[in-house]
């Protein structure tokens, strides 16, 4: 939750962190494609994106409403 008034500013300030580490992800996988191959790359990448949910999932467990959160 954010003011309205820096919704934008907010909005920038993500898609400015989240585009900036797309080079940095075809990087990597790059060095892996190169390193242990394109097919193990893709199996990592797949346990990577699946497993990504459980951080939030677990810093979030005992919110039940938005003000627990903040």
């Amino acid at each position: 939750m954010c003011p309205e008034r820096m919704l934008g500013r907010v909005n920038a300030t993500m898609r400015f962190l989240m585009m900036g580490l797309f080079p940095l992800g075809a990087l990597l996988g790059g060095v892996l494609g190169e390193t242990i191959g394109p097919r193990p790359t893709l199996w990592l990448a797949l346990a990577v994106i699946a497993l990504s949910p459980l951080p939030v999932s677990m810093a979030l467990r005992g919110a039940r409403d938005v003000e627990d959160v903040l």
